[in-house]
């Protein structure tokens, strides 16, 4: 990315906690919390929901919600899914599937879960799946079902490094935070081939705030830090709680301030 060109970063909110565990949360939102987080969110201006169907009932429940947003509220959302990994409900846990039949089925499981959905995401992304067959496949039955962007969470430089190889692939979703810097080269990767960044676990799940020298405004800090990096995407926080959700909004306003 030109350092001199024009680049945006938003606040995105991760939705795993409204269908399953989650960090320090024993169990999920209720259809009600979940309403209430989601309300909050649209009325605090985030405009970008990320869910996966191995979030459980996450997307069940951004579907309903979202169903219920009159037309002008819905259409300025980005609502982002995944394939490549469902949840097991027998067995209470997710289960990884790459296979064309599986990830097909996935998707038009998610298509009939919400009524909006732009950015579809390969999930437990590595290079060897970027590069399968069966994958470049389904990623073009998405695109016949109405996808209008795609990308690829990773946890490694292999997997980035592949997602960056492949024109189809417009976004990079991978964790990185003060206290994680393992990933920190996608940025370069993802300028050179200007690529979009989905940046998870900005706040560590939580760990930033046990640091005693950054207490006062740990999320300030760390979003901060991450927004040294010239890059163009989203900052993608998680949480239940409408109180935590107000207060990461306010540290994320500040941390943009020059």
């Amino acid at each position: 990315m030109d350092p001199a060109a024009p680049r945006h970063v938003e606040l995105g909110l991760g939705l795993i906690s409204l269908g399953r565990k989650w960090a320090t949360r024993e169990t999920p939102l209720g259809d009600d919390e979940a309403v209430r987080l989601l309300g909050a969110a649209v009325a605090l201006g985030i405009g970008f929901f990320d869910t996966a169907p191995s979030y459980a009932s996450s997307e069940q429940k951004l579907g309903r919600f979202l169903r219920g947003l009159p037309p002008e509220r819905l259409a300025p959302l980005t609502i982002a899914t995944k394939c490549g990994e469902d949840w097991i409900e027998q067995d209470q846990a997710p289960r990884a599937d790459h296979s064309y039949d599986a990830l097909c089925a996935s998707i038009d499981r998610s298509l009939a879960r919400l009524p909006a959905a732009h950015l579809l995401q390969i999930h437990k992304a590595t290079a060897r799946v970027l590069e399968a067959p069966d994958v470049l496949r389904a990623l073009a039955y998405a695109r016949s079902r109405g996808f209008q962007s795609f990308g690829a969470s990773v946890k490694d430089l292999d997997a980035a490094r592949a997602a960056c190889a492949n024109p189809v692939f417009s976004y990079l979703q991978f964790p990185f935070s003060v206290r994680n810097r393992d990933l920190e080269p996608i940025f370069e990767l993802a300028a050179d081939s200007e690529r979009k960044l989905i940046v998870n676990r900005p706040l560590a799940m939580g760990a930033v705030f046990t640091s005693p020298d950054r207490a006062p405004d740990a999320a300030r800090h760390a979003f901060g830090f991450i927004l040294q990096r010239p890059f163009s995407g989203v900052l993608l926080m998680g949480t239940g709680s409408v109180a935590h959700l107000e207060k990461n909004v306010a540290a994320f306003q500040a941390a943009q301030q020059p």
